[in-house]
This record gives C-alpha cells, sequence and structure tokens, in this order.
C-alpha cells in the first residue's frame, strides 16, 4: 500500500516525529533567563523584568494566548542612565515607550551615525539590520518600552540565532530618504476612521541636533523605516500597542 492511499490519521502518526514538533523559538525563549508572562492581556508596565544578556537590558517576553506565529513582543527596560547592548538584526521591529527618556543612535552602512530623542508615546522603527543602540537619558528613572516584532517568524524560518543578530547582509533600500533623519522630516496623516484606535498622527521623526529643545511634545512621534513586507502588519501593531496604552491611561486616572 502506497503512502497517499493511507488514512489521514495514519499519515499523521509518520510524520509526528521529534522533528516535527522542533519550535526553535520555544527553545531560544527558553535559552534567555528573563521572565515569560502569557495571558489573554498583559499590562507592560508591571511585567517584572531581569537581565536579558543578548540585549543588554533588562526584558522579557509577553506571549499572548491565541498568538500567531508571526508576531511577538518583549518588554524592555532600561536602568537608569542605562544603556542597550549593540545591536542589529534581521527581524522587523516597532518600539513603543512606554515610560521614561532617551535616544537611540542608529548607525547606517556608510558609518554614519544618527541619533533621536524618546519619550513615552514615541514610536519608532529601526531600519532592518542596521547597527543600533538605546541610552536612558535619565540618571534617575528607568525607561521602559515595547517591543512588538516578527522575531518568532524568522528564527522559526531560520533556525539560527547567530545568522538572525550577527547577518552581514545590507539592506540600503530600507533605509530610506534623509529626510528621516534630518530637517523637518515628513507628516503623514492618518484617513479618519481608518484607525480608530490610534490616538496620535503618525511622523518622520528628524534627527535631534536637527530639532528644537522639546521637539518630542507630548511624544507623540514616531521614526518609521521603510518595511516592505511587514509596512502593513507593523502599522496594525501599532494599533494595538497605542490601544494598550490608552487603556492603561485610562485604568490610571479611575
Amino acid at each position: 500500500m502506497s503512502r497517499n492511499s493511507l488514512p489521514l490519521f495514519q499519515k499523521s502518526k509518520m510524520t509526528s516525529n521529534s522533528e516535527t514538533l522542533h519550535d526553535p523559538y520555544l527553545e531560544w525563549v527558553a535559552r534567555q533567563g528573563v521572565p515569560v508572562v502569557e495571558d489573554f492581556g498583559i499590562d507592560i508596565r508591571k511585567v517584572p523584568v531581569k537581565p536579558w544578556d543578548r540585549y543588554g537590558m533588562h526584558g522579557a517576553f509577553c506571549h499572548l494566548k491565541g498568538r500567531d506565529d508571526f508576531l511577538s513582543i518583549f518588554a524592555f527596560e532600561l536602568p537608569p542612565g542605562g544603556k542597550s547592548a549593540p545591536l542589529q538584526h534581521i527581524c522587523e521591529e516597532v518600539i513603543y515607550v512606554i515610560s521614561g527618556h532617551g535616544s537611540t543612535v542608529v548607525t547606517t552602512e556608510d558609518g554614519r551615525k544618527h541619533s533621536f530623542e524618546w519619550g513615552p508615546k514615541s514610536l519608532f522603527s529601526i531600519p532592518l539590520n542596521v547597527k543600533h543602540q538605546h541610552f536612558n537619558g535619565s540618571g534617575l528613572e528607568p525607561a521602559r518600552f515595547a517591543s512588538a516584532n516578527n522575531m518568532i517568524f524568522v528564527l522559526n524560518r531560520f533556525r539560527n540565532e547567530e545568522f538572525i543578530f550577527n547577518c552581514p547582509a545590507s539592506f540600503p533600500e530600507r533605509i530610506g530618504g534623509e529626510n528621516y533623519f534630518s530637517g523637518e522630516g515628513e507628516f503623514i496623516g492618518i484617513r479618519p476612521g481608518r484607525h480608530p484606535h490610534l490616538p496620535f498622527e503618525r511622523h518622520r521623526l528628524p534627527a535631534a541636533h536637527d530639532r528644537h529643545p522639546g521637539g518630542l511634545a507630548g511624544g507623540r512621534t514616531t521614526l518609521d523605516a521603510d518595511h516592505v513586507l511587514e509596512s502593513r502588519r507593523h502599522e496594525l501593531l501599532a494599533c494595538l500597542l497605542a490601544s494598550v496604552a490608552r487603556l492603561a491611561d485610562d485604568v490610571d486616572r479611575v
């Protein structure tokens, strides 16, 4: 009897082996030594964090029940005066700042450094596989932010941590225009009714040295890298993270 003529349950039995059930992402999670919080809803402000060597920050995994195999959320915290490890990775990432103030330095392939500041409710995305580092601008208060990323998809696809965090490939087409880092930036208004849960307009955030003090008024600004495959998904993530933050603000006022 050929395999194609076997009943479905027998086919499943033949393919149900340890390799089929292998999950590189969850195995990587287990090796990180930081908390894993899983629930239908997670208050990222209160998630316990521990030192995360890979990122050089305190962090935790925030796994929503019913999540898919494409998106994951991490909680990060920088201690007062702290900084992250130098980072680069081939996973897409959108960062939403929950509390604290700081800055991020992005180093492009030509060696130029671009810096920008962030504060509560800031939203930004780093160009793919570009070197960057986060800094807490306060010597008194920690800075906490959420990272929405597709690490689960990338790690399960390539199954190689070294490749993801030390890939030599560059993606110049993902850097975006010069105005993304300097000058007045670019304002992109959101069409009314398209994103009812997004409590701010999207902006291109110019570099810190090209903006006057207080340029982050209200913190409602973003640095948006040129995402291609993930642009729509990250737009949805932005809405999700912003909605979570707005609900947290409502809880504080009760």
